[in-house]
């Protein structure tokens, strides 16, 4: 190819003037490297091609965030967000109890957004207290930490664990 011979960083300054061949390159020699980081999280056969599409989003995001000026090569700088992602990933999907195809994340080193594609019957939250609905929209739409919740609202951390045992108890019985 035209710029097989280059390093990352003759290609990132390629893409940077609008280069797609290079892009184009850099995804084709970092691809490997992404799914070998896939095989190494142990992550299940239906869920890979949409976490190798996470890891070229984050490639992306490489690109276009990373400075020379850190004394740090781009496959150091790429290796590092790029299992950040996954572990921050895995543990969303752990946490919430939630198939890994149901998790679409935006890849973000800023700020993270999580979205769930799960549809709430309504008899969920007609069988909810006042604070229990409280609890949710804090934890699930405002995306705000157990900690936080409990300190702003003066309630006990363990009743917070509860309700949202609770919630995805009753979202699970909805949906089946």
């Amino acid at each position: 190819m035209l710029f097989d011979g280059l390093n990352d960083y003759e290609l990132i300054y390629l893409i940077r003037e609008n280069n797609d061949v290079a892009l184009n390159l850099m995804y084709k020699k970092y691809s490997i490297y992404i799914r070998k980081v896939i095989y190494e999280y142990r992550m299940d056969g239906s869920c890979k091609e949409e976490v190798f599409q996470e890891g070229l989003m984050v490639l992306n995001t490489a690109i276009k965030c990373y400075d020379t000026e850190y004394q740090k090569t781009f496959f150091k700088y790429f290796d590092l967000i790029l299992r950040r992602e996954f572990n921050r990933l895995y543990k969303k999907v752990k946490r919430y109890d939630i198939p890994l195809e149901e998790v679409h994340v935006i890849a973000k080193l800023e700020e993270p957004i999580v979205s769930y594609n799960v549809a709430i019957d309504d008899s969920v939250f007609e069988q909810l207290k006042e604070d229990e609905l409280l609890i949710f929209n804090e934890i699930f739409i405002n995306s705000k930490k157990c900690r936080d919740v409990a300190k702003e609202n003066s309630l006990d951390i363990k009743k917070i664990y509860n309700v949202i045992q609770k919630i995805k108890k009753l979202i699970k019985k909805s949906m089946s």
